[in-house]
């Protein structure tokens, strides 16, 4: 049966306008019946899916993977001042020994995600970065690990990059025991401010440790901080007055198994006041950043003042220290704050 014969056309007049509407047409076989209303279901189907629902999804200019055959890790990603990105992680496939051992991957993307460079950096044995900056003159700093370089297991390995890639200089820094960096920033006098955690200098299992670098790398200070037990910086920051803001957590100090620990720093690198926050639990930081009206603001995860198996929790700091408001993000399962910055 055609189709025509499945709809009888009927004009009525609807809101002061003329409508054409179609009703089916009646028919004794059953067939013909089931074949409408499964169209009638089909489209019903079609209509539903097609209505819009609410998103809290920001839109996607673009996405895009990278890598090739073994696995390839991004642990930061910064916008450079061409518009592009600058990304670095760690990588098994672009080795440089060719093992496909762990090395330093760093791309260079431009605006639309398209790869302009990338290099990977290392040597015989695993090695990765954690953060990393462009810097002033249009290169880009790098800190993070080394089992190739230095003098322990695992050493703080800062490198210095051209606007190619092409490596200016790098250098290691530590003991014989483990030393990782893991946040690192240019600082007002051209030199680098760089943190995380030792097992080589300080009081306890790790403790803080900070350093001061001048332009070239070389060592203009360094300090650990901490107490009997374990201390790990995760950020790092330079603030408005020349000191530092360093963020991490502690088994030393605090109210729980794990706190977050804040050191606020002179330009030196004496305390000028230390602070935990946290309950009796497990709580880390992992990321501080100055706020415009000089306080501060730091994220990472609870799992004191959580609803699931840990929340991301976020307080800002007045200049002092104390708390002017903290907040708890996240659902049933465990929620992480990694990052965050005042917009």
């Amino acid at each position: 049966m055609s189709c025509q014969k499945l709809f009888s056309p009927v004009k009525k007049i609807v809101a002061g306008s003329r409508a054409l509407i179609l009703h089916p047409v009646r028919h004794n076989n059953w067939r013909i019946r089931l074949f409408f209303w499964w169209i009638l279901c089909i489209l019903s189907f079609v209509a539903l899916s097609s209505i819009t629902t609410p998103s809290f999804a920001a839109p996607v200019g673009w996405a895009a993977i990278y890598g090739e055959v073994n696995a390839e890790t991004a642990q930061t990603i910064r916008q450079t001042s061409d518009g592009g990105y600058i990304v670095a992680g760690e990588t098994k496939s672009f080795d440089t020994a060719g093992k496909e051992i762990i090395d330093s991957l760093v791309l260079k993307l431009g605006s639309d995600g398209t790869v302009e460079w990338q290099k990977s950096y290392g040597g015989a044995g695993w090695d990765w970065a954690n953060s990393l900056q462009q810097t002033d003159d249009g290169g880009y700093i790098v800190a993070g690990m080394t089992l190739s370089f230095g003098a322990g297991s695992r050493d703080f390995w800062v490198f210095k990059l051209r606007h190619d890639g092409t490596v200016e200089w790098q250098k290691t820094y530590g003991g014989d025991d483990w030393d990782e960096a893991i946040s690192i920033q240019q600082t007002s006098d051209k030199g680098y401010i760089v943190a995380r955690m030792t097992g080589s200098f300080g009081a306890g299992e790790f403790d803080f440790l900070v350093l001061k670098l001048r332009p070239n790398g070389t060592v203009e200070w360094q300090k650990t901080y901490g107490g009997i037990k374990e201390e790990q910086a995760r950020s790092i920051q330079q603030t408005s007055d020349g000191g530092y803001i360093v963020a991490g957590m502690t088994r030393s100090f605090g109210a729980g198994a794990y706190d977050f620990l804040v050191l606020k720093l002179r330009p030196n690198g004496t305390v000028e006041w230390q602070k935990t926050y946290g309950g009796d639990i497990e709580d880390w930081s992992a990321s501080i950043r100055q706020t415009s009206d000089g306080g501060y603001i730091v994220a990472g995860m609870t799992t004191s003042f959580n609803t699931g198996g840990g929340d991301a929790w976020v307080l800002k700091l007045r200049p002092d220290g104390t708390v002017e408001w903290q907040k708890t993000y996240g659902g049933s399962d465990a929620d992480w704050a990694f990052s965050i910055q005042q917009t």
